[in-house]
Formats: structure tokens, sequence, C-alpha cells
């Protein structure tokens, strides 16, 4: 089993011939098996109060993001977070976010779960 850290270093996760499925920094999960976890683009930081005005926030600065649900996008109940495996939930505070990959506004609060959708 082999992963990156950064963008240039190979580590082989293996406790000596089983593979690791977890691999922790202190108490910072930083890599997991078989990650879910699908990328997509937010427009920077920039928000709206409601979902009809995030798609009027443009698509020229996106941001990576993953999400936990099933599809392509993220859709209500899903979770957003700031990296593919391990990291934090995205703190939305229940704001409106323009989703470039998928050209709709996305409300996340606090918590990092999708509350609505708009589609522009």
């Amino acid at each position: 089993m082999a992963f990156k850290i950064g963008s240039t270093n190979i580590v082989n996760v293996r406790k000596g011939s089983t593979d690791i499925d977890k691999v922790y920094v202190g108490s910072n999960l930083v890599w997991e098996r078989n990650s879910s976890r699908t990328a997509f683009s937010l427009q920077n930081y920039a928000t709206e109060n409601s979902g009809a005005a995030s798609c009027n926030l443009g698509s020229n600065n996106p941001i990576g993001f993953w999400h936990d649900g099933a599809g392509q996008d993220p859709i209500i109940g899903d979770f957003i977070y700031d990296s593919q495996i391990g990291g934090n939930t995205f703190d939305g505070g229940s704001a409106w976010y323009y989703n470039i990959t998928a050209s709709e506004g996305l409300q996340i609060n606090s918590s990092g779960e999708v509350l609505d959708t708009y589609l522009c």
C-alpha cells in the first residue's frame, strides 16, 4: 500500500505483512484506505444569502473541496470536507456558495452538511 504525503513523498503503509486501513498523525486522520469522498469546486469563500444570488458569484477562483455523497456532486444531507481523507468538515455558516462543478448553489451549515441546493 502506498500513498502521497504532500506532492512527493511515497510511504508504504504496512505493519509486518498486514496492510493498514488508517493512518493518524497525533489524533488527525491523514489517510484512509478506500476513501469514498468526491472532489468538487466552490467559488472561493464568497457567500450569498440565497441560492439564486449564489449563482452570480462566478467561477474565476475555484477552491477544491470533497463531499461524502454517492454522486458526482453534493446533494442535501452530504457533508463537505477540506481534504479527501481525514480533515475537517467545512464550516459553511449556513450561507450559500456557488458549486462551480455543478453550476448550482449550495447552502452549507456550520457542521459541513448541505442543507439545500439551487440549480443555476
